[in-house]
């Protein structure tokens, strides 16, 4: 009876887990499908900007002041894609680093329900749910 139960038991912390470590992955392909469609954008943007600006420059060949001036906004426009790409790969390595949390978790669990007890079972249970839940609100603070 009590070998039925861990079995049960090992069987529900394993789908759990494979569950939670799903999820995280379809996060972390969402964050990266989302980062990869700002990054069009801004790409398309500074094409437009880039097109305008040389319109512009062919306009405002004679006054100088124009020209400085959408030079300024094309370096503040570079600065802002170098600033987006590197937040965009932070975000991607964090997302990758508690996915191999997740992953290292689950061995974890596997090996300790292949060696402990009943109770130990269950107090692993509550420790993992916890542990998952904090890193789960841990990412999702640094995505927001």
């Amino acid at each position: 009876m009590l070998d039925m139960v861990a079995v049960v038991l090992m069987v529900v912390v394993i789908v759990m887990l494979v569950v939670m470590l799903v999820v995280m992955l379809v996060v972390v392909l969402v964050v990266v499908s989302v980062m990869a469609v700002m990054l069009v954008v801004i790409m398309v943007a500074v094409v437009m900007l880039v097109v305008l600006s040389t319109e512009k420059l062919q306009q405002a060949a004679s006054s100088v002041v124009e020209v400085l001036d959408l030079g300024g906004i094309v370096v503040v426009v570079t600065v802002m894609l170098v600033m987006v790409v590197m937040l965009a790969m932070v975000l991607v390595m964090l997302a990758m680093l508690v996915v191999l949390a997740m992953l290292v978790v689950l061995a974890m669990m596997i090996v300790m329900l292949t060696v402990m007890s009943m109770v130990d079972v269950a107090v692993m249970l509550v420790m993992v749910v916890m542990v998952a839940v904090m890193m789960l609100a841990v990412t999702l603070e640094e995505l927001i």
